[in-house]
């Protein structure tokens, strides 16, 4: 019986994840979800009390990998601490902490496409709705840290030119893991390298 739940649970949260996928928080039903599932909403309450708890479920890891992400002073402080030798003054132009960090930026969006463009598109009126301005702030932050004696205006330029890029990025190769590791690879090389 237990396994049968557990798949049950399972095939709700992938049906909402493309429903959610589909059209923006605000936009979906659980009905929409049930729909999908062939299920009535009923059954779908009995594993989910609301909306809000599904679509939690389907992006709070992602969410979570994004704030870890963007917070690059954290990321340096960790790189730094364990490779001896490597201080945090000018790590950011070493090419080893470089490739380092583009590896674990594309690893963690390849394992997380899907709920990531949820997150950045189609968030709409769920308590991530902001995720979008927190990941900008984030990001300007970050490539203030990282590029010495940039003005603000230009940090807001580089923050804007990353997430749309990704986003568009997301949209287009979502359904090609390889296309899409290898484009946001080739976008994050890139983009490094304008530092």
């Amino acid at each position: 019986m237990r396994k049968q739940n557990r798949n049950a649970k399972d095939k709700i949260k992938k049906c909402a994840t493309q429903i959610f996928f589909d059209m923006p928080y605000n936009e979906a039903s659980m009905r929409d979800v049930a729909s999908k599932c062939n299920m009535t909403v009923g059954n779908i309450y009995r594993y989910y009390d609301n909306k809000e708890l599904l679509f939690d479920e389907i992006v709070k890891k992602c969410y979570e990998n994004i704030i870890k992400v963007i917070k690059v002073k954290e990321f340096v402080q960790k790189y730094v601490k364990a490779k001896i030798g490597v201080s945090e003054k000018n790590i950011y132009k070493n090419t080893r902490f470089r490739s380092h960090l583009i590896d674990y930026i594309v690893k963690l969006i390849n394992e997380n496409a899907t709920e990531l463009f949820i997150l950045l598109n189609n968030s709409s009126g769920s308590k991530y709705e902001n995720i979008k301005n927190q990941v900008f702030d984030m990001a300007k932050e970050s490539i203030m840290e990282m590029i010495n004696q940039i003005d603000e205006d230009r940090a807001e330029i580089y923050a804007f030119t990353a997430i749309s890029t990704l986003s568009f990025i997301l949209k287009k190769d979502i359904q090609n893991k390889e296309k899409l590791e290898s484009n946001t690879k080739l976008f994050f090389i890139k983009f490094f390298a304008s530092f």
